[in-house]
């Protein structure tokens, strides 16, 4: 894996950052998340399509009821507070009379019931794959407009400039990404769990993961964001209230007002937090 000064490279897939803007490309395919947004640009998709859909719902004219348009499905996804809505690129061919039951609707001319039991009815696969997702927080607020969708869907995650070469993998049929000593979680930085495995390794190039980080024998908990001055001035001890957490018994102990990190071996410990200082160096040498 290649940490670059405006991204990262690795077999065949660039990864760049703007926040709130993260892009994940490989080959003809990318994968973009926003505030409030995340779509997969690919070969076919239906812009026209999705604007549609997602200009019903910022028009608050189709509510959390599940609606199709030339393929594409949205659906309403509950959670506590506020839910999301998921559009399905459905696999099956495009049904007109749906279609023409999705204009009925918006235009007034029928209301959400009589189109939830026609949907019904008629029937619809869901078998496809996601393309796009919209918060329905950032929907309400007016935080998201389409504008930003579409610019967002023409950012190009070029990476030029100084690389330097690291030692990561990312292992998502285990959830995991490893850079001996540590083995760190895929945080659920995104609906994409590649694009969530790469968000994951630059906040920890950056020093804003917060969660725990396993070692074969401890762990590291980061609580918020960190940096490299604050790790080189953290406590090396042995104890038992070690930073924020309390052990069993005492045990080599790392901490500092954001990290507390502990492990039955204290050279993994050392290793570990240089692990984590070496890759935060290496970012900063590149400027990521």
């Amino acid at each position: 894996m290649k940490i670059c000064s405006q991204g990262i490279l690795q077999g065949g897939q660039t990864y760049k950052e703007d926040p709130p803007l993260f892009v994940l490309k490989e080959g003809d395919r990318k994968i973009v998340k926003g505030k409030g947004f995340e779509v997969t640009v690919e070969p076919g998709l239906d812009t026209e399509s999705l604007k549609s859909l997602f200009s019903a719902l910022y028009e608050g004219k189709v509510g959390n009821h599940t609606v199709y348009l030339n393929g594409y499905l949205m659906m309403y996804v509950p959670a506590y507070g506020f839910g999301s809505f998921r559009v399905i690129r459905s696999e099956g061919e495009v049904n007109q009379s749906l279609n023409s039951l999705f204009h009925k609707l918006i235009s007034g001319e029928i209301d959400d019931l009589d189109y939830d039991k026609e949907l019904y009815n008629t029937g619809v696969s869901i078998e496809g794959h996601t393309v796009a997702l919209f918060e329905e927080s950032s929907i309400e607020s007016g935080e998201v407009t389409w504008e930003e969708v579409l610019k967002g869907m023409g950012f190009e995650p070029r990476v030029e400039g100084e690389c330097v070469d690291e030692d990561i993998s990312v292992e998502l049929e285990k959830g995991n990404i490893s850079a001996i000593p540590l083995m760190i979680p895929i945080m659920r930085r995104a609906d994409n769990v590649k694009l969530s495995s790469y968000i994951t390794i630059a906040d920890v190039i950056k020093g804003r993961f917060v969660g725990n980080m396993v070692l074969e024998k401890g762990v590291i908990s980061t609580y918020r964001n960190f940096s490299i001055d604050e790790l080189e001035k953290g406590n090396l001890t042995k104890t038992r209230i070690c930073g924020r957490l309390r052990l069993d018994s005492e045990k080599p102990c790392f901490y500092t007002n954001s990290v507390s990190a502990y492990s039955e071996d204290e050279k993994e410990l050392q290793l570990a937090v240089e692990r984590m200082k070496e890759l935060m160096r290496k970012g900063r040498t590149v400027n990521f």
